[in-house]
């Protein structure tokens, strides 16, 4: 663990050296879920829910979330069932700050697509804004199963602080780092902290 301190100090260091300042970082990270080859469309031709899906992304894409929210409800009233705009929809309301309704969006969704990395993710996301750490674990763990991704890791070790298990945090931190192909400093500090903490 002392590795990944030192690790973490050089990190802090080359940071304070480009001159920016160092923020206490304690967000949590979400996944989402875009169209690979983003697609410019004209309002005016929007007929099928793809259609409309894909303007809605594209309005999620400049934060005009409300407008978004008006596209993906359109696709809804299309096609009820729809993954995509169900779950734009709950990303819309999360960035908005309505976190139980962004939660009912993404729950929906997962009920269609329960393998959904993105979908967990945000639902475990929605459950650590509720302080239901241990649901959001799961979740996080069922994403794990998909994909090994640092951002999912660091999830599980914040809920792991937060349910006071230093020990399983540090290990969750140090998988973050492992599988991580950058030097993240959120994920560094993060685990600087679990292990302080632990220690």
């Amino acid at each position: 663990m002392i590795k990944y301190f030192r690790q973490f100090i050089g990190a802090v260091r080359k940071w304070w050296v480009g001159g920016k300042t160092i923020e206490h970082y304690q967000e949590l990270y979400y996944l989402q879920s875009i169209a690979p080859e983003f697609q410019h469309v004209q309002s005016c031709n929007l007929e099928s829910p793809t259609d409309w899906c894909l303007k809605g992304e594209e309005l999620v894409q400049a934060s005009q979330f409300q407008e978004a929210i008006l596209c993906f409800e359109q696709v809804l009233k299309l096609s009820p069932r729809h993954v995509a705009a169900l779950s734009g929809k709950g990303f819309c309301f999360y960035k908005m700050g309505y976190i139980k309704t962004a939660f009912e969006c993404f729950s929906q969704a997962l009920a269609f697509q329960p393998k959904d990395i993105g979908l967990l993710v945000n639902c475990g996301n929605c459950y650590c804004h509720f302080q239901e750490y241990d649901k959001a674990l799961q979740c996080y763990k069922k994403a794990l199963r998909y994909c090994a991704s640092p951002i999912i890791w660091n999830n599980a070790g914040y809920c792991l602080v937060c349910l006071k298990r230093f020990e399983d945090a540090c290990s969750a931190y140090r998988k973050a780092i492992k599988v991580s192909e950058t030097e993240d400093v959120n994920i560094l500090s993060n685990a600087a902290a679990a292990f302080l903490k632990f220690r």
